[in-house]
């Protein structure tokens, strides 16, 4: 799933006008990871599926991207991956979120000029 971010990000030197989240590439491995992720991280949330870092942590994990690009987003953006990212994890789609954009998987991730 390629998302749309609000206005080009800037990110070590390259500017990003979108971001591929390959979800269909988790496994439940890599959920660990970013729940234990989370956790050295000081974030004790309860639920921690619910963490706005636990999204991001996944996040970083199927698009390759370090997490710091994900901490960097502004909020709106950081927000809404989180939100795509659960949607994903508890409905198996994060398709057809309300006020969600993606894009077809035939389109590419743009990195801006």
């Amino acid at each position: 799933m390629n998302i749309k971010f609000h206005k080009p990000y800037h990110f070590e030197g390259v500017n990003y006008a979108s971001i591929h989240l390959d979800l269909d590439s988790l496994t439940g491995n890599m959920v660990i990871q970013a729940e234990n992720n989370l956790r050295s991280s000081g974030d004790m949330s309860p639920v921690y599926e619910m963490a706005p870092r636990f999204g991001a942590e996944i996040a970083a994990l199927v698009s390759k991207q370090p997490i710091e690009f994900f901490l960097g987003l502004p909020a709106s953006d950081f927000m809404r991956i989180g939100r795509m990212v659960r949607s994903f994890l508890l409905n198996g789609s994060a398709e057809g979120l309300p006020g969600e954009e993606a894009f077809n998987e035939d389109e590419e991730a743009v990195v801006a000029q």
